[in-house]
């Protein structure tokens, strides 16, 4: 799959990159992005201010705002083809994540 990406501290380094799809882990689904936004914390990513590559990797994907249709639910409850909002927030004290439902919450929202 391709994804927008940056290296991370270096000014300008925005780019296309091939990625494999990993298998996915019971509470994960494969998401297709529909649509996606470049905003302000990308562009600061992008000039080199901050941003960190995950563990292994020398980029760091970018396009955080984004639309994208559920390809396989795995395990999680979701249907495919169904809308949804991904999210970069790690579960918080928001009134969702306190429910236990900070995914699910969000993908009804979406559309």
């Amino acid at each position: 799959m391709k994804a927008g990406a940056v290296t991370p501290g270096q000014k300008d380094s925005a780019r296309l990159v091939e990625m494999a799809l990993s298998s996915l882990e019971p509470n994960e689904v494969l998401v297709k992005v529909r649509e996606v936004g470049i905003d302000g914390t990308d562009m600061e990513i992008n000039s080199g201010k901050y941003g960190e590559a995950p563990p292994g990797q020398d980029f760091l994907v970018f396009g955080h705002e984004a639309l994208g249709e559920v390809e396989d639910p795995g395990k999680a409850d979701f249907k495919k083809g169904e809308l949804v909002v991904p999210i970069v927030r790690r579960p918080d004290s928001c009134i969702n994540c306190r429910s236990g439902q900070p995914l699910k919450a969000t993908a009804k929202n979406a559309g």
